[in-house]
C-alpha cells in the first residue's frame, strides 16, 4: 500500500467560520486516507493507450515497477505541441468545491511519464505564427494541419493501435 499524504495546512484557515474549518478537516482526512503517494520506481512502463487521433489525447495505464495503478492517467497536446500529462484526479470530495490529485508521485517519475509519452505521442506544430510560412496556429485548430511529420505520426499510431504496446523508462538511481 503506498504512502498516505495531506495538502499544507491554508494560512487563512484560523479565519474561517468554524463550520468551513470543520468540513476543510473532513476533506484533509478524506485526502490523507485516499490519496496515493508513491516513492520513486526504478522504471515507469506506459500501456493500454487509448487515443483520439483527430484531437490528439487519450488515456493511459502506468506502471511503477510492478505496481500497476489503478486509476488512468491521461494525455493532451500542450500549446508547445508537446504532450502533457494530466493525473487522475479526485472531484468535490465530500462536496468540496474543489478537485485534487488522486494520487501523488515523485518528480523523477513525472518526467520519466513525459519521457515514455513523448515516445508514444507525436509532437505537432506549437500555438502562435510560424515565421517560416507566416501560418498562425492555434489551439482549436485541427490537429491534421498541426502536424510535423505525417510519416512520423502514422507510425505513431500504428504502433500505439497494433495492440499490446508499451513504453519502459528507466530512472537512474539517484546518488
Amino acid at each position: 500500500m503506498p504512502e498516505q499524504k495531506v495538502p499544507p495546512a491554508d494560512p487563512e484557515f484560523d479565519r474561517l467560520p468554524p463550520e468551513i474549518q470543520a468540513h476543510i478537516g473532513q476533506v484533509r482526512q478524506w485526502l490523507e486516507e485516499n490519496v496515493a503517494v508513491y516513492p520513486t520506481p526504478n522504471q515507469v512502463t506506459l500501456s493500454e493507450f487509448e487515443v483520439d487521433w483527430d484531437v490528439l489525447e487519450g488515456s493511459f495505464q502506468v506502471s511503477l515497477d510492478d505496481t500497476r495503478l489503478e486509476d488512468r492517467f491521461r494525455f493532451g497536446v500542450a500549446q508547445n505541441g508537446k504532450p502533457k500529462v494530466f493525473l487522475p484526479m479526485f472531484h468535490s470530495p465530500l462536496g468540496a468545491p474543489a478537485s485534487y490529485a488522486a494520487v501523488e508521485v515523485t518528480d523523477e517519475t513525472s518526467k520519466a511519464i513525459l519521457q515514455a509519452l513523448h515516445r508514444s505521442v507525436p509532437h505537432v506544430e506549437a500555438c502562435g505564427v510560424d515565421h517560416r510560412t507566416g501560418k498562425q496556429i492555434w489551439n482549436g485548430m485541427p490537429i491534421r494541419e498541426r502536424i510535423i511529420d505525417q510519416e512520423e505520426f502514422a507510425r505513431m499510431r500504428a504502433q500505439v493501435e497494433t495492440g499490446g504496446y508499451s513504453v519502459t523508462v528507466s530512472i537512474p538511481p539517484t546518488r
